[in-house]
């Protein structure tokens, strides 16, 4: 993601390693801060609203780790995914 912006994933790994549907449950939160853009992947937050919300919503979280501030990329394809070959490679 980058050092300013995290996704829903991000958030779960925040929370705890909560499920994506709790994920989903508390975003919808009205108290839940606002996205701070719509990208191709989905919403993003800003991590200085998510950390301010969990300080003031979930303070037992407060020590625990924040979102490293780069999150390795994922390679090859997602699980239940096939890669789909390449032209040159289908020959």
């Amino acid at each position: 993601m980058g050092k300013y912006l995290m996704g829903a994933g991000e958030i779960g790994d925040r929370l705890g390693g909560v499920s994506r549907q709790r994920v989903q449950q508390i975003i919808a939160r009205p108290d839940f801060p606002a996205p701070y853009d719509e990208i191709a992947m989905g919403k993003v937050w800003r991590i200085e609203d998510v950390e301010a919300w969990i300080r003031e919503h979930r303070p037992a979280l407060i020590d625990s780790e924040p979102v490293p501030a780069v999150t390795p990329t994922r390679k090859g394809p997602r699980k239940g995914q096939t890669r789909k070959p390449r032209p040159a490679e289908a020959e």
